[in-house]
């Protein structure tokens, strides 16, 4: 929800929603292969703890202030409000 919003206000094709979606990818590449292997090596979890780490700073640094910076805060309350509908559902 919160990209599309972004793409309304700020450049769809901005690097770090790039970025965003290919890690996402990634990540959920490295979580169905750790599903598929009834041996999961250390180091696979590891390097998913990495990967998510490192997302998650990313989008905290970065790529949210962008967010914030572009969308007006009104609407950024309503996409807020979504995404909270969305969970409770």
């Amino acid at each position: 929800m919160l990209l599309p919003a972004f793409a309304t206000w700020g450049d769809a094709y901005e690097p770090l929603v790039a970025r965003t979606l290919c890690d996402h990818v990634a990540i959920r590449m490295r979580v169905q292969a750790l599903r598929d292997t009834s041996n999961t090596a250390l180091a696979n979890l590891e390097a998913l703890g990495d990967a998510l780490a490192a997302h998650v700073r990313m989008e905290e640094r970065e790529l949210f202030p962008l967010i914030e910076r572009t969308i007006p805060a009104a609407e950024l309350d309503m996409v807020a409000d979504a995404v909270e509908r969305a969970e409770r559902a």
